[in-house]
């Protein structure tokens, strides 16, 4: 930094913001909702102003003034954000999804639970694990791409990650389980619930439905510059955990909450783009559960 600089006063939204309302065919006379990154309270501020919901210094009088308050022009953030309700990707095992039980608890018992008519309901039920994870075979689901592998760089195991490696490339996606049942992502170390540190590690179904999706326009790393666009999603799988992932053989205007996926197992590619490093999880919609 230097005097004068605008470094954190301007967000990659002043450059994105304008991309995306053009492509989306939209404007911010068009928007009424929007959920805004708040690391901070004033990133809130200078993203709005960036997006052009108001000019660039007048963040703080547009929400001063009520435009984000109950009934104000903009919703932001309804669910209270990082700032005042939960950090989605932490440990929380009742955002995540992964502890119905603590949701509940949340929530006092004599209050109900209001949901809008077009609003996704989470499944309650959960498939179990003894289900077991379906075969890389022709008959049995979950097929393994070669030649027409999706661009995804190669990735590279450590020690930690070799267990769900192997399993990736024998065609069957690891999860965890803690000691109290309850079934969680491949990358968590220790159990929200309990607290402990021993996990099982068990194959989960491969079946999952879509949470929620964006397809990336512009490409994060050169390798993927020949990927673009490509879709990345928000999936739940049967067993419960919710997972980043990416989607692949869809077409983006049949993609909806709740389609039915099934893992696919693909292997990454070098900067050559011959295949390269481990077999990966990725997610296609599922033929059998349209």
């Amino acid at each position: 930094m230097h005097a004068g600089s605008d470094w954190g006063l301007v967000t990659p939204a002043a450059r994105s913001g304008p991309d995306a309302m053009r492509m989306a065919g939209v404007t911010v006379n068009d928007i009424d909702i929007c959920e805004i990154y708040d690391c901070y309270t004033y990133t809130v501020l200078v993203t709005l102003e960036d997006y052009g919901f108001c000019a660039k210094g007048e963040g703080g009088s547009f929400v001063a003034d009520g435009a984000l308050a109950p009934g104000g022009a903009l919703a932001c953030n309804t669910g209270g954000g990082q700032l005042s309700s939960y950090y989605m990707w932490g440990d929380d095992a009742g955002v995540r999804g992964r502890d119905p039980g603590a949701r509940a608890r949340r929530r006092p018992t004599s209050a109900p639970q209001r949901r809008h008519p077009r609003q996704w309901k989470r499944r309650d039920t959960r498939a179990p694990l003894d289900a077991g994870a379906q075969s890389t075979s022709s008959e049995g689901g979950m097929t393994t791409d070669s030649n027409d592998s999706p661009m995804l760089p190669a990735v590279v195991r450590d020690e930690a990650g070799a267990a769900f490696f192997d399993a990736a490339a024998r065609g069957e996606l690891l999860v965890k389980k803690g000691p109290g049942g309850v079934v969680l992502g491949p990358e968590v170390r220790t159990c929200p619930v309990t607290g402990s540190g021993e996990l099982d590690a068990v194959s989960a179904s491969g079946r999952a439905t879509l949470v929620s999706w964006a397809t990336v326009h512009r490409a994060p790393l050169p390798i993927l510059a020949d990927a673009v666009p490509y879709v990345t999603a928000l999936v739940e799988l049967d067993e419960g955990p919710w997972l980043l992932v990416r989607l692949i053989d869809v077409d983006t205007a049949d993609l909806r909450v709740g389609l039915p996926l099934l893992a696919r197992y693909v292997t990454g590619r070098g900067a050559d783009g011959e295949a390269a490093g481990e077999t990966l999880p990725v997610f296609a919609p599922d033929p059998g559960r349209r």
